[in-house]
Order: structure tokens, then sequence, then C-alpha cells
């Protein structure tokens, strides 16, 4: 059979230096060649920061592209720079409310609680 030689080949001789670069969640550390669309997807979020309404924005474009990668970025960035805006990144595959609210839920809880001083009673 043709199959069996495919398992025969193990991960040492594969002309790849990491496989793992081609998951699907694999992030970038340098991500290039994208200033442009993260600063306009910046410049619809930077209302956030005054309590104001965003933007709205429509991302697309081709697959690996760089869309989800831009916006979670921007979020992370936001998080850090204040603590008055819950930046929640929500998959597409979310397929009903209920996950969407837990999504939030879980978000907002991590974050209350690493904000909660425990004190001991003695």
């Amino acid at each position: 059979m043709s199959f069996e030689r495919i398992f025969q080949t193990t991960y040492e001789t594969s002309i790849f230096r990491n496989r793992l670069l081609f998951d699907h969640e694999c992030e970038p550390q340098e991500f290039k060649h994208r200033k442009y669309e993260m600063d306009t997807i910046a410049e619809c979020m930077k209302p956030l920061l005054n309590h104001d309404k965003p933007t709205n924005a429509v991302i697309y474009g081709n697959c690996s592209t760089g869309k989800t990668t831009a916006v979670k970025r921007i979020l992370e960035h936001i998080e850090k720079i204040t603590t008055k805006v819950v930046c929640v990144y929500i998959n597409s595959e979310s397929k009903n409310k209920r996950d969407i609210y837990n999504h939030i839920h879980k978000k907002y809880l991590v974050i209350l609680l690493s904000r909660t001083v425990l004190v001991q009673v003695r």
C-alpha cells in the first residue's frame, strides 16, 4: 500500500524546521506588513478609551492573512493601557447567545477575581 510509506517517515526527516508553524492557532512573534490595517482597526476602537461607542468595522480577506491576529493584538494592547475596557475575543464558532455570554462572563470573572484582595482573618 502506498500510504504505509508516510508512517515510516519521521518528523526529523521532514523538510520543515517547525511543523507547528502551520497550525491554525499559531501566532507569529513578529507581525509584519500589517501596520496600515492595524492602525485602521485601532482608530475604530479608540473611542472605547473615552467610554464612547466604537466605530463598526467589517474585517474580511483571504484565509491566513492575519485578520484574527491583528484584532487580538489590538485587544491585548487595549487591556495593557486601560482597566476601563474589558476585551473579549469571541470566535465565530460560538453558535448561540449562551456561548457568547459564557465567554463574556468567564473573562469578566477572571478580571474581578484578579482585582479582589483576599484578606486572611486570624
